[in-house]
């Protein structure tokens, strides 16, 4: 009880410093991202689930002594038309319940901002869209975990007991493709489109039926939501960095890619900072599968 009790307290401080320090990544409450500092402290109490969000060969070239390896592949559909959509919520709750998790558990999760995909929000919005809303990602990911001094291993984790998590989704982060379809001349919905630049003209590397870009979206790389330390950047940065594409605080937003992972990452952003933002799993994948009449894509410049 004294431990507990000593490790709360810790935790409390430390949120209080972050808060009154204008210069710290301090997150709102209802931020899908969690502090290094206050993350690290919460793994050496052990007393939370942790993910490794990398692939399994960086995950076996080291991490964290606690962390599991689960993969944003292992939570999703592998196969045509569904690819990248989420598995069905029955697998899904017995992968998470493998991994000792149950609806009481925190969990917190990284991966590798600067080199990775956002694979990390990918898992974070897949427990969140199951109703799992104690559930963040660590900001900075490994880097900013070296920094405060945790050490990695290349021993395999012990899995904790089995857990009994159930979905309990009760608010939606995502959009289907029927949802995008009917948006795409709703006037109200803007598109945000994460891929680089010569996806979004019509390159395409990644096994996508057709080349292109939905009509009318709009094109943000992922990485510009993510700043040289691998951490997010401020609520004014992003509000800059969308309005210079004509998207304001109260636009409902679709953000898509090739199969949800670096849109997952936007999405997460844009809802810890408040704004309307839904992710589209299926993204090019799913969409470029079906037939150019009924889900058109465009090429090249406008």
């Amino acid at each position: 009880m004294k431990k507990v009790f000593k490790n709360s307290l810790w935790i409390y401080w430390i949120s209080v410093l972050l808060v009154l320090n204008p210069n710290s990544n301090a997150f709102a409450s209802d931020s899908w991202f969690i502090n290094a500092q206050i993350a690290t402290t919460k793994i050496r109490s052990n007393s939370i689930i942790l993910i490794d969000a990398r692939e399994k060969e960086l995950y076996d070239q080291g991490h964290l002594p606690s962390a599991l390896s689960l993969t944003w592949q292992e939570l999703s559909e592998t196969k045509s038309p569904s690819k990248g959509n989420l598995k069905s919520k029955s697998d899904l709750e017995k992968i998470l319940q493998n991994l000792g998790i149950s609806n009481q558990s925190e969990v917190l999760v990284y991966g590798n901002p600067l080199s990775g995909w956002g694979e990390e929000a990918r898992i974070v919005w897949t427990l969140r869209s199951l109703g799992h809303s104690n559930a963040f990602i660590i900001d900075g990911g490994v880097q900013s975990l070296r920094e405060q001094g945790l050490s990695f291993t290349k021993q395999n984790s012990i899995i904790p007991p089995k857990g009994n998590f159930k979905s309990l989704a009760s608010v939606s982060f995502t959009k289907n493709l029927q949802d995008v379809k009917s948006s795409l001349n709703d006037g109200k919905t803007i598109f945000i489109d994460s891929r680089e630049k010569k996806e979004f003209l019509g390159f395409s590397p990644y096994g996508e039926s057709r080349g292109g870009r939905l009509p009318g979206a709009k094109h943000i790389y992922f990485k510009e939501f993510i700043d040289p330390k691998g951490n997010i950047p401020s609520k004014n940065q992003v509000k800059e960095l969308l309005s210079k594409s004509g998207i304001s605080e109260s636009s409902t937003i679709i953000t898509y890619c090739t199969g949800g992972v670096r849109s997952a990452w936007i999405t997460a952003v844009l809802l810890s900072y408040g704004y309307n933002a839904y992710n589209y799993p299926g993204s090019m994948w799913e969409w470029s599968s079906q037939s150019d009449k009924d889900y058109p894509l465009i090429k090249g410049f406008d």
